[in-house]
């Protein structure tokens, strides 16, 4: 479907991050693919990504953005991966079918947050608390898809994987779980589908 190229079909220029991203500049790349895909998206002045925002955002950019990212962390890191992972928690036959139904979407959050590291021990992790490092689990960046304005960089991960602002210790639970499902979606929408074999992420 696209080349292997920096290509925007709004003409951003992202050879910035591609040479973060090379040097392994993951914090920096972080902020940038935030600023760059709220460019992409008309959302500066919101400084968030809505559901609409998201379902209508440009295929190329988004494939531009995960590739740099996959390639950049061979396949460590990018919103293939998150989706990846996603899919095999939400398409797992052994939820109980005893617990209702948002239960188990609960459930599957936490799991989810847990196998890329933002929920650890119990608790959602800070934007300051991630691990800017190669080292950290399959999926834990970008973080940025989901920003919301909940507050300045202390505000719980999940804060920003939500549609609307959180308040307190509300972390905005089955809104949050659309906007990975909706990740999915638009993923597939646009032909981006992960391709690499279970076993390489799961070494």
């Amino acid at each position: 479907m696209f080349e292997d190229s920096l290509e925007s079909a709004v003409d951003l220029d992202y050879s910035q991050l591609h040479h973060l991203l090379l040097d392994r500049q993951w914090q920096a790349a972080d902020q940038e693919t935030r600023k760059l895909m709220l460019t992409a998206a008309d959302r500066e002045q919101d400084g968030w990504l809505d559901r609409k925002s998201l379902n209508s955002f440009p295929c190329t950019d988004l494939y531009t953005i995960d590739q740099l990212w996959l390639k950049s962390s061979q396949k460590r890191f990018g919103f293939s991966t998150q989706q990846y992972l996603w899919d095999n928690i939400i398409n797992n036959p052994k939820a109980s079918q005893k617990t209702s139904q948002n239960q188990r979407t609960s459930d599957k959050i936490e799991q989810f947050g847990e196998l890329l590291g933002l929920r650890v021990n119990g608790n959602w992790l800070k934007i300051n608390e991630l691990t800017f490092d190669i080292s950290a689990p399959q999926g834990h960046l970008p973080s940025t898809l989901f920003a919301v304005p909940c507050g300045d960089e202390e505000s719980p991960v999940i804060g920003r994987w939500c549609s609307s602002c959180c308040v307190g210790e509300l972390f905005c639970g089955t809104l949050w779980a659309w906007g990975i499902s909706d990740l999915a979606s638009k993923m597939i929408s646009c032909g981006l589908l992960y391709t690499t074999k279970a076993e390489t992420l799961t070494q």
